[in-house]
């Protein structure tokens, strides 16, 4: 039995198509390939919660009076010594180096 020889004209056409369309791409004239396209995140809610269980026992280092997460949600405030410290990554960072203090 004797092998089919493979159609070299179509082969010869892909290679040639393959090879003008990476041509194309490289030179910014033809979009990259669905696969290499970026993902785009998914939107989600940037406000910190802290469950207040959690918040019922912090205190400030420093005074050991309650903290109470202020308006925007990235910080704990102690209402007594008005230092807030902040929030990074859902984890409040009760480090007196952090924290600043404000007049208000």
């Amino acid at each position: 039995m004797i092998p089919r020889q493979k159609n070299v004209k179509n082969d010869f056409r892909l290679c040639a198509r393959f090879a003008l369309n990476r041509q194309l791409e490289i030179e910014n004239l033809l979009p990259p390939p669905r696969s290499f396209l970026p993902i785009a995140p998914k939107a989600y809610n940037r406000l910190v919660m802290i469950p207040q269980d959690l918040l019922d026992i912090l205190v400030c280092p420093v005074c050991k009076k309650p903290l109470a997460a202020k308006e925007n949600g990235e910080s704990l405030k102690c209402g007594e010594c008005h230092r807030v410290y902040p929030i990074r990554d859902n984890i409040p960072i009760l480090l007196i180096d952090e924290a600043v203090t404000d007049p208000s």
